[in-house]
């Protein structure tokens, strides 16, 4: 993955941001105290090359009120990985606290808002597992990505197969 550049980031972003010293981790502190990670890593989860997974961790478990910096702050490093990285990012909502629904509709809806929304397909999926822990996914593919349609197919795909996985 081709580093982030954080001037660019940090023109655009409400809150600043910074780099970590593990690769494809950065950091940002809002004015209510909450510590985030946004971390990309590349993808084992589907097999088409140029895919990163994409996490945003609130490191410090404090209560987030509703706070469009965040989603700006955001924003701007997902614009800045697209820019430097000719590649699709797939998010995947943790599961831990069951509020994977809530994250997956903010998430989905930060990017619907976003003004470059044209320049890219995001589609969403919802799979139960064994468990009956409904787990939710997005992915974010930019239009110009060289092996667009492999990844859109392959996400579509692979959905399908855990959706009808035999019993």
């Amino acid at each position: 993955m081709n580093q982030l550049d954080l001037s660019s980031i940090n023109e655009r972003a409400p809150y600043q941001v910074s780099r970590l010293d593990k690769e494809g981790v950065y950091e940002f502190y809002t004015k209510h105290g909450i510590h985030y990670f946004v971390d990309f890593m590349e993808d084992d989860f589907l097999m088409t090359p140029n895919v990163y997974q994409f996490s945003i961790v609130n490191v410090n478990h404090k209560s987030s009120p509703r706070d469009s910096d965040v989603r700006d702050t955001v924003i701007a490093i997902v614009d800045d990985f697209f820019i430097q990285n000719k590649s699709a990012l797939l998010y995947i909502c943790e599961t831990s606290d069951s509020r994977q629904s809530m994250r997956s509709r903010l998430f989905a809806s930060w990017f619907e808002k976003d003004c470059h929304k044209n320049d890219f397909v995001i589609m969403t999926a919802d799979v139960t597992d064994e468990e009956g822990v409904t787990n939710y996914a997005a992915i974010i593919v930019p239009l110009e990505t060289p092996n667009f349609e492999q990844i859109v197919s392959e996400f579509k795909n692979t959905i399908t197969l855990f959706k009808n996985k035999p019993c």
